[in-house]
């Protein structure tokens, strides 16, 4: 009991340390484009819109060239997702090097199949393309199947996945 109520405790205090480390990087300009990509990957929707309200542009890059929403996407926080969609972020942005998208950044990260699926389903509903390769030439749908052998999503959540990314798909 003590052990669990120790790591509980470590949680809070890493928990209020991310936000002090994000809040502090609203008040500087040089390092705001880096509070609002680590604030999307966190989940930090009130500081997303802080920062946006801030005049952080939605599609702005960090010095690995991704944006918010592919970190948001990354981290599975669909929240933020929506929010940077609603703000107009670009769901097929590729990054320069790896050439990930948000849709490939979701389904490249660990995440249950839930997220998946809720991700998947928002994403595609803004028009995210599936036939986009990353760095390595896997597509949305090689993902899907790489986390079909790990358990993790379904073969009738594959199945739907390919439907949808035909052309004459219907939703997930």
């Amino acid at each position: 009991m003590e052990e669990e109520s120790s790591k509980e405790s470590s949680r809070v205090h890493n928990e209020k340390a991310i936000d002090q480390y994000l809040r502090n990087l609203i008040k500087s300009p040089e390092r705001r484009l880096t509070g609002f990509t680590e604030s999307a990957r966190w989940g930090r929707i009130d500081l997303v819109k802080e920062f946006l309200a801030q005049g952080v542009e939605v599609d702005a890059t960090d010095e690995y060239g991704r944006t918010a929403l592919i970190l948001a996407a990354s981290g599975g926080q669909l929240d933020v997702m929506q929010l940077l969609i609603d703000e107009g972020a670009d769901v097929n942005f590729q990054e320069p090097e790896s050439q990930t998208t948000p849709l490939l950044a979701l389904l490249r990260s660990l995440h249950s199949e839930s997220i998946y699926y809720s991700g998947v389903q928002l994403l595609i509903d803004f028009g995210a393309e599936t036939t986009p390769q990353d760095s390595d030439g896997w597509t949305a749908v090689d993902w899907a199947k790489s986390r079909i052998r790990e358990g993790r999503i379904d073969q009738d959540f594959l199945q739907e996945f390919e439907r949808q990314s035909e052309p004459s798909g219907k939703a997930l």
